[in-house]
């Protein structure tokens, strides 16, 4: 494939993904929408290999003008419905679509390496809770935007060998547990952090 000379997408953007290549591909179970007991239900579903593509499959009841019932399927990315798994496909070539809350946690992920318990807390604004993250609290919201922007190639994981809070490792921790999880913000997100230029 022949790119523009100010084409600055990553190789893993550019690749062509057609519907053949989803034969075998596997999706794994993301929501379930409530529709009403009279009307239906609906599933969605995430492909593992190239998670910014979806489906959401709705169901509806019998009803006059469709005693048999009847089935849709919608596909999206990057949480976008598209007309069709063509547009779906011919979208995932292309840079990711980001949410306003997105775009703003991307810029406040360090861009090394840092404490990944660390970042959460700053993003959240509060202590890490004490008895786990529940729905519906700052923590929980970052770790949505955090795997969103995972799935989008804009943060990346790694491993530190320090304790998280800083202080030694307790004798009772063995070896092959002595690592803390990190994150930084991928290259790829100068894209969208990088000053605009004025035109000059």
């Amino acid at each position: 494939m022949n790119r523009p000379a100010n084409d600055d997408r990553p190789p893993e953007l550019v690749a062509e993904v057609t519907p053949d290549m989803l034969t075998g591909e596997m999706f794994d179970y993301a929501l379930h929408v409530h529709m009403g007991s009279r009307v239906g239900y609906g599933y969605g579903w995430r492909c593992r290999r190239w998670p910014r593509l979806s489906y959401l499959d709705r169901v509806y009841k019998p009803t006059k003008q469709h005693p048999d019932g009847r089935s849709t399927r919608t596909w999206s990315v990057d949480g976008v419905e598209r007309l069709d798994l063509g547009d779906a496909l011919a979208a995932l070539v292309g840079w990711p679509t980001l949410t306003e809350d997105e775009l703003r946690v991307l810029a406040l992920v360090p861009a090394e390496f840092t404490n990944l318990r660390r970042v959460e807390d700053d993003l959240a604004g509060v202590p890490h809770p004490e008895g786990g993250i529940k729905p519906d609290t700052p923590h929980y919201r970052v770790l949505r935007w955090l795997d969103a922007l995972k799935d989008k190639g804009l943060v990346e994981y790694g491993k530190s060998p320090e304790c998280g809070d800083g202080l030694p490792w307790h004798d009772a921790v063995p070896e092959h547990r002595r690592w803390s999880p990190t994150i930084r913000r991928s290259p790829h997100a100068d894209h969208y952090l990088a000053p605009k230029g004025d035109g000059a």
